[in-house]
């Protein structure tokens, strides 16, 4: 089975290579679109299609690579992605269907990230490329720098945005390039890049307009694979709704191409509904949503605690994934950041600010009504918040050492 790309609104399709740019045909038309992987999925060999109905030897996201972009295992770059828990969440603060938790904190790098990295260095190699870029705050430049070190590849970095200082050590410690550039007027630099200098995309996986155009038709390969997971997890079902953070939206329409995939390779399963959930600060999408439009258009940014979501324009393979889904998108504030992180931490969890997006974002939707109660879903945590100074409360001054039982019992209730 020999995979190829095909652009959604015009249906031209274009061998696998290196199309890093949308769709040819559209742009030929002065137009801009952005291509996917399809698979002859209605001839799929019965081992894969009963990968996908039950899961392969490893449970990572390798195992189903009959449905990935890779031809030659030689070329794929694997350190453990995929695999990671699904768990219940106790104690929601309203009654209504069960809430589930999709904890891709446990990916190597800490995020969800390392999925589509893991297809976009594998497919790098399987091109002949040697140097790879990403535009980022922190997640995915690390994620990328972890991948192409195991590579052996060159990996620059570059960002508009402060970095968290951890990411900065994790980027170092990888040996990647990081170079800030003077503001989002510089980011056209990024094109000139990937056009002139050969450094293969990590970037979102539909042009944007306006700033970059460079694209990546692989990233949704990778993060369709938590759709694969969630439907064996779920034990042969998807639920009634799937939340995501959402910033350019890699990771919700990724995951509804995985869904799409299940029920075209002949598995039934119910679509989920898809919820986007942005930030307040930058709320491209649920505005759209607000005004009656499917496609979102760029807002200013505002200031947030999520950074990893702060993108001024939500792609358009995101907002044509909640459209088609029958879903729905909202935003919501810092305060509910907080609080989604706080019951997370009851059960264990430290999740990035950004990443408590889903949870907030689920409450609030079932809160105004947009979604119902009684509609089951699972929450995509993206991240850890280990490398992210908003997940904490401020650090508490250390208390005096103590040698006597009473000295102790001053400080601690017994």
């Amino acid at each position: 089975m020999n995979p190829s790309l095909r652009c959604p609104r015009c249906a031209a399709t274009f061998p696998l290579g290196p199309l890093v740019f949308g769709c040819p045909a559209c742009a030929e038309r002065g137009e801009l679109s952005w291509l996917e992987t399809q698979y002859d999925l209605a001839n799929l060999d019965p081992e894969a299609r009963e990968t996908l109905r039950r899961g392969g030897p490893t449970g990572r996201i390798w195992d189903y690579r009959a449905v990935l972009p890779v031809q030659d295992e030689a070329n794929i770059i694997s350190i453990g992605e995929g695999g990671t828990p699904l768990i219940e969440l106790r104690d929601a603060p309203e009654p209504g269907a069960p809430i589930w938790l999709k904890l891709e904190s446990c990916n190597p790098t800490s995020s969800f990230k390392d999925r589509l990295n893991s297809v976009v260095v594998s497919t790098a190699r399987q091109f002949g490329y040697e140097r790879v870029l990403a535009y980022t705050t922190g997640n995915h430049g690390v994620s990328l720098a972890a991948y192409a070190a195991a590579a052996g590849m060159r990996c620059l970095i570059v960002h508009v945005f402060p970095i968290a200082p951890l990411a900065r050590q994790q980027l170092a410690l990888y040996g990647a390039e990081v170079v800030r550039l003077a503001g989002e007027a510089a980011l056209p630099l990024v094109d000139t890049l990937v056009r002139e200098f050969g450094f293969y995309p990590s970037l979102r996986g539909a042009p944007d307009p306006g700033l970059v155009r460079a694209t990546n038709p692989y990233l949704t390969e990778g993060t369709k694979t938590i759709a694969f997971e969630v439907y064996r997890q779920l034990g042969g079902r998807a639920p009634d709704v799937m939340a995501h953070p959402t910033g350019g939206g890699d990771g919700l329409a990724g995951a509804w191409k995985g869904f799409r995939e299940l029920r075209a390779a002949g598995i039934e399963v119910a679509l989920p509904k898809m919820l986007a959930c942005e930030s307040e600060a930058a709320d491209s999408l649920a505005r759209a949503r607000r005004r009656g439009q499917v496609l979102a258009e760029r807002v200013q940014l505002g200031s947030s605690i999520a950074a990893s979501i702060l993108d001024s324009r939500a792609s358009d393979h995101a907002a044509t994934a909640v459209q088609e889904s029958g879903g729905e998108a909202v935003a919501v504030s810092d305060a509910e950041l907080r609080a989604a992180g706080a019951l997370l931490a009851r059960h264990g969890l430290c999740i990035e600010p950004a990443s408590c997006a889903s949870l907030a974002g689920l409450l609030r939707a079932r809160r105004e009504g947009l979604l119902s109660r009684d509609l089951s879903a699972v929450c995509v945590l993206t991240g850890s918040g280990l490398r992210w100074p908003a997940t904490f409360p401020p650090l508490p001054e250390e208390r005096s050492a103590v040698s006597t039982l009473a000295e102790l019992r001053a400080q601690v209730p017994l």
